[in-house]
């Protein structure tokens, strides 16, 4: 009996060592394991990050999504692997991962709800958007902030465009052949001449992209056979987005270089013969701006004289890259650049500039201008010096992912352009990773007889698109105090001096006022002058141009006019003041363009164009509008009262 507890004390003792070794066995196992993971999680991050910052997002989507498979709790990896997502423009994957961020940690990554709202707009999910970018809005916490100011203008144009049927337009845009798309990426697509096309693809001999380059081809139309542009491409390929002078002899482009240890692009300019690109200048400081990018040129004559646009991202501009011009004269040298003004360019990018001069339309990709969604193509009519309000290419062009690269033969009537909209993937893993080459058919063009009546329709469907045309006057003008019904001023007089008062109604509007208060109010007044007064002259100066154009033409125009004044004076006077400002603009017609509209009026007897007054004075003002003269900062000064001191162009008739 001793000898048998013995043994089953023994084997007893026994088994608890084995468990023990066993569990310690276990437990490094365990520890060593979780060891070599947070090793691979930590290569594989910092892998990501490395090419990250190169740009090569692919690569980094690639090393984050392994990192979160071995480690699904780091919520920092989410937002990393949803940004290299979105930028390497797999929306749907990067929505994924930005909804799973903001689930766990919003506050750490406060963009979040920004870059979500961007994915589901590419992805054509307006509503949604619309609704991501209002709670972006009203959580984050910058004011007057990029994001804070884009999420609130985007929230309602995407509210738009749920509410619109989307009319399918694209069946008349052809997908480009093999020949020029590939698995890569297509950009710069043009006719060099009427039977050969240049385009530039992305090539590389890594799988990863680390060894990239543009190259040039040329395309003959009639045999699609493709062969290199260039003869000596070893030099060639750091070269983008080429034009040239109108004798081909010299050719513009965008080079990519490290100045400072910081890569920026700048455009040079070259002789270019039988192919060969030689004697490389890099263009003046007035186009390549110090630490900052100046990409696309694109060369055009106008009035006989060459003008390069471009885009650059330079300080001093409206937004991000804002597109620019400037001559270029017979020696080569630039002159002054200047910038396009507010009217093309936003506080997001302008790019990719193309100039019709034959009926001086410029084409431009935008991420503003209540866009489909990413890039947009755009058209605005102008002369470099006044813009019309662009107008969205539409669905022809347009989709809600990037549409960019716009050109057009006139001789042809073909124009180009790339997206990202259909299927073309370096690895196949995704519809909307690289742009492919589309092409559009111009309609037809019609006889003259045709073409003349479409033109004049055209003319007039513009002129209504200004109304109501609101023309804003300072307080009490024109003759203040006085009681006559006329005046010899002219609105185009008032309305400039009116404009130099920016300064006193900043500083009587926004006296006593303090930080966000303070900071509201200015940016009031500076919305009212700019987008309200400026804009008014300048819409104004547009409608007389057509409106000349439509009399020269035959046409017999009614206009109805109607005038406003604030509540501040009596109503008979603020009546009488109504009457001087009608007059006021109708001296400026009469003064227009060494009295081009003058003849049209003043004649009873063989009138063409017929003005319909309406003196309103202050009897359609808002009952909230403040008539105190002892509390001038809210009678006179406050941008809701000044919007009541106006005449406004309510309807235009043509017979």
């Amino acid at each position: 009996m001793i000898v048998i507890r013995l043994y089953s004390s023994l084997l007893s003792n026994y088994k608890t060592f084995i468990q023990k070794k066993l569990f310690v066995c276990i437990f490094l196992f365990v520890f060593v394991m979780n060891s070599v993971s947070a090793q691979n999680v930590k290569y594989l991050v910092e892998s990501g990050d490395k090419y990250f910052a190169a740009k090569n997002y692919i690569a980094a989507s690639d090393n984050y999504k392994k990192a979160i498979k071995l480690n699904e709790n780091i919520i920092e990896i989410y937002y990393k692997y949803a940004q290299s997502c979105r930028l390497s423009r797999n929306y749907t994957e990067a929505e994924k991962w930005y909804k799973k961020t903001i689930k766990e940690n919003s506050i750490e990554f406060p963009l979040s709800g920004f870059w979500l709202a961007e994915c589901q707009k590419y992805q054509a999910k307006y509503k949604l958007a619309s609704k991501s970018f209002i709670q972006f809005y009203e959580n984050y916490e910058l004011e007057n902030d990029f994001y804070k100011l884009k999420s609130k203008y985007e929230a309602e144009v995407c509210e738009n465009h749920a509410n619109v049927e989307q009319i399918d337009e694209k069946k008349q845009v052809q997908k480009l052949d093999t020949v020029i798309n590939s698995d890569y990426s297509e950009f710069n697509v043009f006719e060099y001449d009427d039977s050969t096309i240049i385009f530039s693809s992305l090539l590389t001999n890594s799988n990863e992209l680390d060894n990239y380059c543009i190259k040039y081809f040329k395309i003959d139309k009639n045999k699609l056979r493709k062969s290199t542009f260039f003869e000596n491409e070893e030099n060639v390929c750091e070269i983008t987005h080429i034009c040239f002078s109108s004798d081909k002899k010299t050719i513009y482009f965008t080079k990519r270089l490290t100045l400072k240890e910081e890569k920026q692009s700048k455009i040079y300019r070259a002789n270019f013969n039988n192919g060969k690109i030689e004697n490389q200048k890099m263009l003046s400081e007035n186009v390549n701006f110090p630490e900052s990018n100046s990409i696309h040129p694109f060369i055009t004559n106008f009035h006989d004289q060459e003008f390069l646009i471009f885009s650059s991202d330079r300080e001093g501009g409206f937004g991000k890259f804002d597109l620019y011009s400037c001559q270029i004269f017979e020696n080569g040298k630039t002159g002054n650049c200047q910038n396009l003004g507010n009217q093309i360019n936003s506080i997001d990018d302008e790019i990719s500039p193309f100039y019709f001069a034959g009926d001086t339309n410029l084409f431009f990709s935008s991420k503003w201008h209540g866009s489909f969604g990413g890039f947009d193509v755009y058209k605005s009519k102008g002369d470099f010096s006044i813009w019309e309000i662009p107008e969205n290419y539409g669905h022809s062009v347009n989709s809600s992912l990037d549409d960019l690269y716009f050109s057009f033969n006139n001789s042809t009537k073909i124009s180009y352009f790339v997206s990202n909209r259909g299927k073309s993937s370096i690895f196949n893993k995704y519809e909307t990773c690289c742009n492919d080459a589309y092409s559009l058919k111009l309609p037809e063009t019609h006889n003259d007889t045709v073409r003349h009546i479409l033109k004049m329709e055209n003319l007039f469907q513009g002129l209504c698109s200004y109304l109501p045309l609101n023309l804003y006057f300072d307080n009490n003008q024109p003759n203040p105090q006085n009681e006559d019904t006329t005046t010899n001023l002219s609105y185009e007089t008032l309305v400039l001096e009116y404009l130099n008062q920016v300064d006193i109604y900043k500083q009587e509007f926004c006296d006593d006022l303090q930080d966000s208060e303070l900071e509201v109010s200015m940016a009031q007044i500076d919305s009212f002058f700019g987008q309200e007064v400026k804009k008014g002259y300048y819409d104004l100066l547009r409608f007389f141009e057509d409106l000349v154009e439509l009399l020269e033409n035959g046409k017999t125009i009614e206009i109805s006019l109607k005038a406003y004044a604030s509540p501040l004076n009596s109503a008979e006077y603020n009546i009488k003041l109504s009457k001087r400002r009608i007059v006021s603009l109708k001296n400026f017609m009469r003064e227009y363009k060494n009295s081009s509209l003058a003849k049209y009026f003043e004649n009873p007897d063989a009138s063409q164009l017929t003005i319909i007054e309406q003196p309103f004075g202050e009897s359609k003002s808002p009952v909230n509008i403040s008539d105190d003269i002892n509390d001038l900062k809210n009678s006179v000064y406050n941008p809701l009262v000044a919007k009541e001191r106006k005449i406004s162009i309510t309807l235009i008739e043509m017979k």
